[in-house]
């Protein structure tokens, strides 16, 4: 049985991709940008060596090659994204890693102590990242969502009533 060109190409592409996290840590170590520019650059740079790869192993690319592959590197990097996000930034996992470094705490004490630093901390850390990333306003001391926020929450709640998840985060 004989491997196509297409299939090889898949192949190359999900055995290759664990350079993505080695890149997108690369970047956080050695340079200021941000964590999602870096994870940005990561992928660009993967997605370009990528190209240059299957192009010289199949001396040139076909359209479903390219595409194929590509839709495969996207694929991969939403659930990179996802993963990274929510292992720095997850509100869930926080709260697990917590208790778990300091079994028996209450829900009160992880409430008030949420990292040492108390629950208002986390919602002060947060609402600065949103609205920097203009999904957030902020007019005389009230929130407002803005178009990018607004778009986001309304597929959440979209998402939420058709799965039928309730009202959680």
């Amino acid at each position: 049985m004989t491997i196509t060109p297409m299939i090889n190409t898949l192949i190359i592409t999900t055995l290759s991709f664990p350079l993505v996290p080695l890149l997108h840590i690369g970047f956080l170590r050695l340079s200021k940008a941000g964590r999602m520019k870096g994870l940005f650059f990561a992928v660009a740079l993967y997605g370009v060596g990528w190209f240059f790869l299957i192009r010289a192993l199949y001396e040139g690319i076909s359209l479903s090659m390219f595409l194929g592959g590509a839709y495969m590197i996207g694929f991969l990097s939403l659930g990179y994204a996802e993963f990274f996000s929510m292992i720095s930034r997850g509100f869930s996992l926080h709260i697990l890693t917590d208790v778990y470094r300091a079994p028996g705490r209450t829900l009160g004490q992880i409430l008030n102590e949420y990292s040492g630093k108390g629950a208002r901390w986390m919602m002060e850390k947060r609402i600065p990242t949103l609205v920097s990333m203009q999904m957030l306003g902020k007019k005389d001391g009230a929130l407002f969502l803005k178009g990018r926020g607004a778009i986001v929450g309304h597929i959440g709640i979209l998402v939420k009533n058709i799965l039928k998840l309730g009202g959680g985060g």
